[in-house]
């Protein structure tokens, strides 16, 4: 675990420390047709040469171009930019010892979280290899590009935690499921926002926040799984909101899951190609999706018996849904 962000309680390899296990079968209601056809081909993306040698990954853009953290050979953890011509990039930090990357757009620019020289964290900027600190973080955001934070706050009455949007001076509860507990962690640029929620039996669910009537409502997104148990969170959500990546949470450990009207929430583990050459279907576990692009690349962290636990990993779409 990531103890240097403790007063955040920031956990940025939980789900990834887990042991190697069999993820087939977590769902038993997946859909028969995605067990059968493999839709990803698997990319080991390293790591930054660190005694672990892990590597978290956090966010993708369109480019395919993957930001996140991982251990330096020093031991230390900083935020990474991977590009499949350049490799992974150490980003540095703001003069403290660690660092970890939330976002990347388009252009290339970078937003994080980095402790400078006073052990204050700081969020910051990272464009064209200058880091600039954005200011103080703030407790509870778990998500913010240059315009919009997500996280959470205490509810109206103060008895529970909520999911909250923040644009600017204003702040935007976005409710639960029926219980006590909501976070945001993404959202995409249509405003579509996905978290975690509580529903009525205190059962933590992926959740998807649409606004209805100029008020935002929550939607569980293993709603139509027969699965009543199951928990699980949403990561991130594509920036045109069609696609939701996660991971679902038994007692065997975390297993990553993609999600969308058409097919619902999908266990990624049964979609890896079997045929790919370099990391065979059954030699990946894939613990968290943490980000995914309009085009269908999947960012995430998982382990594979080539390289063991708390690894990120590029998942490409053996069909992509963007034209060349």
């Amino acid at each position: 675990m990531l103890r240097f962000f403790a007063a955040r309680r920031i956990l940025a390899i939980a789900f990834v420390s887990i042991f190697f296990v069999v993820s087939f079968g977590l769902f038993q209601n997946f859909s028969e047709v995605g067990f059968q056809t493999y839709e990803y081909i698997v990319t080991d993306i390293g790591n930054l040469g660190g005694p672990l040698e892990q590597s978290v990954a956090t966010a993708i853009n369109n480019k395919g171009h993957i930001v996140g953290q991982s251990q330096t050979k020093n031991g230390e953890w900083h935020a990474f930019l991977w590009t499949p011509v350049s490799g992974m990039k150490d980003l540095g930090t703001l003069g403290g010892d660690a660092s970890r990357a939330v976002y990347i757009d388009d252009a290339g620019d970078v937003y994080g979280e980095s402790f400078n020289q006073k052990r204050e964290l700081r969020r910051f900027k990272w464009s064209n290899g200058i880091m600039t600190d954005l200011g103080p973080a703030r407790p509870g955001i778990t998500f913010f590009n240059a315009t919009l934070q997500a996280g959470a706050g205490p509810s109206q009455g103060g008895t529970s935690q909520e999911a909250v949007l923040i644009e600017g001076a204003t702040e935007e509860p976005l409710g639960t499921l029926g219980g006590k507990y909501s976070l945001a962690r993404g959202f995409s640029s249509n405003g579509i926002v996905v978290g975690e929620a509580e529903n009525g039996r205190r059962i933590l669910r992926p959740a998807i926040w649409t606004k209805s009537k100029k008020k935002y409502v929550a939607r569980d997104l293993f709603e139509s799984l027969n699965v009543i148990d199951l928990e699980g969170r949403a990561n991130a959500v594509s920036a045109n909101g069609q696609h939701v990546v996660g991971q679902a949470t038994n007692t065997k450990g975390n297993f990553a899951f993609v999600w969308d009207e058409n097919s619902g929430a999908r266990d990624l583990n049964r979609l890896v190609r079997e045929s790919d050459p370099e990391f065979p279907k059954r030699s990946w576990s894939l613990h968290r999706a943490a980000a995914v692009n309009d085009c269908g690349h999947i960012a995430g962290d998982g382990a594979s018996s080539e390289t063991g636990g708390g690894r990120a990993f590029l998942l490409s779409p053996v069909s992509s849904r963007c034209e060349k």
